[in-house]
């Protein structure tokens, strides 16, 4: 059995959560290092947990200000 499974990534992603963009650049980042061990060329793994873990969302209703000319 796997050690490092969907799960686990989503606890690596959690740890974040008051950060949801660096938690989905976590999410991000173990895709990719998966994505490249599970190519045909390195074969080092055969499945991709990262891939069933969900990104967070960003609940920032205000999104963010505009710059006036002044803070520029």
């Amino acid at each position: 059995m796997p050690h490092f499974v969907a799960k686990s990534v989503a606890v690596l992603r959690d740890r974040k959560q008051d950060l949801p963009e660096a938690a989905n650049g976590r999410v991000k980042a173990i895709r990719a290092v998966f994505k490249w061990a599970s190519s045909p060329e390195e074969g080092i793994v055969n499945t991709k947990p990262a891939r069933d873990v969900q990104y967070r969302r960003n609940e920032n209703p205000d999104g963010f200000h505009t710059w006036t000319i002044e803070e520029v």
